[in-house]
């Protein structure tokens, strides 16, 4: 197994784990594994990350100990073979097969003319990872019925990855993703028009999204404008945040310092899912919740995130640990004791769903929420019932059988 360049590189990944702050012990156990690594790799006959981790598979017998085991030696691999250095949320890349690895010359290269092609058009990195990663697996799995090539891909290969058992397993959505990567590579493979007819025609089923009832809204107002709330002014100022604005809880976890316009009273941020500038108003309440909490609460630390974790090292909260903010706080005021949708998304639903029953328009919508496209508010639209009853038609000219409409 060749590790000259782990041997040669690896201060770069410790450098980037301390400027990240993450904690000692996690740079010490990452550290550690790389010691091994470079050590044992070379003493025994190993030729891969996967020998090498059944190496050392009998020297714990913790499963647990064994699993975490797995994931450190996951990140140095990212990093040796791939330069990816890790992130909060992103996984390992071990735990799993790395398929694209595993495909055909043709099958990556149809990938990665999609990729190359895509970057050029300007496409969120978002959408990028989503996209080629319904290909890999679409192509893997005409692989795994040893149909290495596009001429081999058959209507009934292609139809079995979307429908197993006469039932639908894979959707609208994974069958566009397919057919955009296909599509990206006709003038090169003209058998890519072919794959394409053998799509099925599946139908975009939009789901209603739930959002927050009045009452729901007013008693969580309520507890958030007590003068004392039983809550931390961080936890407070995000609820706060979430609920007059409508941010993703992936740009309250990214928000910085530097994205509060004080002067102007605008807040300013990419946004993380569309890699899309957005330019809010900060509303008195939004921005008194913030000043108090960086003045009398937030921590002093270098991390130029605004909400911070309250640990020994101190650095920006992860998007789960903001939704369990929010959950948190539900389950102290009593919201939806009996089930149903909790979480960050209700707000941004809510203001979306309150803005259409206002009648503001939809560009405005759009403009507030940070959408890509005015289609995005579409599925939104089952939730306005008002407007949806002015569409229904009477049934007065018809007749009906007595009785239909008993209960």
């Amino acid at each position: 197994m060749d590790v000259s360049n782990l041997q040669q590189n690896y201060p770069i990944l410790i450098r980037y784990l301390k400027e990240d702050e993450y904690s000692k012990a996690y740079i010490g156990e990452i550290l550690t594994g790389i010691r091994q690594v470079l050590r044992e790799a070379t003493s025994a006959d190993i030729k891969s990350y996967e020998e090498y981790f059944e190496f050392i598979h009998t020297k714990f017998s913790s499963k647990s100990t064994l699993h975490h085991k797995y994931k450190i030696i996951g990140k140095i691999k990212q990093f040796d073979l791939y330069g990816i250095l890790p992130k909060c949320n992103r996984r390992s890349g071990f735990l799993m097969p790395d398929k694209y690895s595993s495909l055909s010359i043709e099958y990556k290269h149809i990938i990665d003319n999609f990729v190359v092609s895509a970057k050029l058009r300007g496409v969120s990195d978002s959408y990028l990872c989503v996209t080629k990663g319904a290909a890999v697996r679409f192509f893997y799995y005409q692989q795994s019925l040893h149909y290495n090539t596009l001429t081999n891909i058959t209507e009934n290969s292609t139809l079995s990855y979307f429908n197993e058992d006469g039932r639908i397993v894979r959707g609208y959505h994974v069958m566009k993703q397919v057919k955009a990567v296909l599509k990206e590579n006709l003038s090169s493979y003209p058998d890519c028009q072919r794959i394409i007819s053998y799509l099925p025609a599946l139908r975009n089923r939009r789901k209603i999204y739930p959002f927050l009832e009045k009452e729901e809204l007013d008693k969580l107002k309520n507890f958030l404008d007590m003068e004392s709330p039983d809550i931390p002014l961080r936890d407070r100022t995000i609820l706060i945040m979430t609920m007059y604005t409508g941010l993703r809880g992936c740009d309250i976890r990214t928000l910085n310092l530097d994205n509060i316009d004080w002067a102007n009273n605008l807040i300013h941020i990419v946004q993380s899912k569309t890699d899309n500038s957005l330019m809010l108003p900060l509303r008195p309440v939004v921005g008194n919740a913030i000043w108090d909490y960086i003045e009398y609460e937030r921590p002093e630390t270098d991390c130029q995130k605004v909400f911070i974790t309250t640990y020994k090292i101190k650095k920006g909260l992860t998007s789960s640990a903001i939704n369990q903010i929010v959950q948190t706080v539900f389950k102290k005021i009593n919201i939806r004791p009996d089930g149903g949708k909790i979480g960050l998304h209700l707000f941004r639903h809510s203001i979306a769903t309150k803005l259409l029953a206002n009648g503001v328009q939809a560009p405005i919508i759009t403009d507030i929420l940070g959408h890509d496209s005015p289609v995005s508010l579409e599925t939104y639209l089952a939730t306005d019932l008002a407007r949806l009853k002015e569409c229904a038609l009477s049934i007065e000219r018809y007749s009906v059988r007595k009785g239909v409409f008993d209960i």
